[in-house]
């Protein structure tokens, strides 16, 4: 009988305050929120929404626990609902702008972003984010307006002298990008992603060692950043700094062990030091993860050749040659007449 009337009594609780249950379930679900278990969110989130349909909170966090897991259509369908209780909340339009970007819509989203700037107009955030799909759609004129706005709101914006410095990077305006990104990283020493971006940009202009440091930056910052090894390695590839390339594309692998890339180019630092050998194993490892990268198959070949092996040398360097390396086409002819 006891544990029948618990039961009974919890069900009177739920069916005669369901209110309360609700807001019981939503800070349930904010707390798995602020812990990042989106899925466990969801689903306390989910029954607040059954028990109260109308709860603005529930429906709004639920759409951003949804959009931070990329479920895109579910989290719309969410945002939808918030904006029916309250048309004027900003943000939903926002995250919705940006779900429905995730999905490719982009008239929706600009739509989206338009109706957030006009209830916040002065949010940098919307137009940084309006700026970054303007991108998407190659609408690089527009892009740089949204990100000088944002500038303009808050003139400490580091993402938005990053964005547009990420911008200009990959239109090439490489001098226009240095100074963005100087930028950012003076206001913000601890963005790694724009230390990377900065990186990228002093390579192209052939600073090296400026590129190594603001690598080395990045990675101090965010220590598991494969991308970030990788970069240097290649910058210590450039200043004949085999070992320390080597190193780099190691800890490349090391956080990211399916970085084809980093196999290659240590592979290649090996071959240099005529270690063809491990250089072997690591253009095997490459073509393992990525088995349509034609340098692996033309610098195996090579090791190959150097080593003996002509007949597997010859093949690599064939089946380089069929995926249009032409670098292997002329090693082809020189090795395997």
């Amino acid at each position: 009988m006891k544990n029948i009337y618990s039961v009974f009594t919890i069900f009177l609780s739920i069916s005669c305050c369901s209110g309360q249950s609700s807001q019981q379930y939503l800070m349930r679900g904010n707390e798995q929120l602020n812990s990042q278990d989106f899925q466990g969110a969801i689903i306390e989130f989910s029954k607040a929404i059954k028990l109260d349909p109308n709860n603005i909170e529930a429906r709004y966090n639920n759409a951003i626990s949804k959009y931070s897991i990329n479920d895109f259509r579910g989290a719309i369908i969410d945002f939808d609902f918030a904006i029916r209780i309250n048309p004027n909340h900003s943000d939903s339009y926002f995250y919705r702008a940006l779900s429905r970007s995730g999905i490719r819509d982009y008239s929706g989203a600009f739509s989206d972003f338009d109706r957030a700037l006009e209830i916040d107009s002065a949010n940098e955030e919307y137009y940084t984010a309006r700026g970054t799909t303007r991108v998407l759609v190659k609408d690089y004129v527009g892009a740089f307006s949204d990100y000088n706005a944002a500038i303009s709101i808050n003139p400490n914006s580091a993402n938005g002298y990053y964005s547009k410095g990420h911008l200009n990077y990959s239109l090439k305006n490489f001098e226009r990008a240095l100074e963005d990104l100087n930028k950012a990283v003076q206001l913000d020493l601890n963005f790694y992603r724009a230390f990377y971006t900065l990186g990228n940009t002093k390579y192209e202009l052939a600073d090296f060692q400026g590129a190594k440091a603001a690598y080395t930056n990045a990675v101090n910052i965010y220590p598991q950043y494969a991308d970030g090894y990788f970069a240097r390695g290649k910058v210590c590839s450039a200043l004949q700094d085999r070992n320390g390339a080597i190193d780099d594309f190691t800890l490349a692998i090391v956080h990211n062990p399916k970085h084809s890339g980093a196999f290659v180019n240590r592979g290649i630092q090996k071959a240099q030091l005529k270690d063809y050998t491990q250089a072997i194993e690591d253009f095997d490892s490459a073509v393992k993860i990525s088995p349509n990268i034609s340098t692996a198959y033309y610098n195996r070949g090579l090791c190959y050749v150097f080593s003996g092996s002509n007949d597997a040398g010859c093949a690599d360097l064939k089946r380089a040659t069929q995926m249009g390396d032409k670098e292997a086409l002329q090693a082809l002819e020189n090795y395997c007449q």
